[in-house]
């Protein structure tokens, strides 16, 4: 995965409370879903991150600027 690609990945984990839990769920269908490819390696590592860390930080974001679940 490139580092462009983390970059997305967290930042979607930050404004998307949809992929958050989706995530949550199902680690490796979510990232399929949503186009990002990651190695055996690193879908470990994303299964090991504490989701309500991304939550808490969800909050502290502008409201325009996360996801509205009616925009899905």
């Amino acid at each position: 995965m490139s580092q462009n690609a983390v970059e997305q990945l967290i930042g979607r984990l930050v404004t998307d409370v949809t992929f958050r839990e989706r995530v949550r769920d199902d680690v490796l269908m979510a990232c399929h879903e949503h186009g990002f490819a990651l190695t055996r390696d690193e879908l470990s590592l994303v299964g090991q991150l504490d989701l309500d860390v991304f939550s808490q930080l969800a909050e502290l974001v502008a409201d325009d600027l996360r996801r509205s679940e009616n925009f899905l």
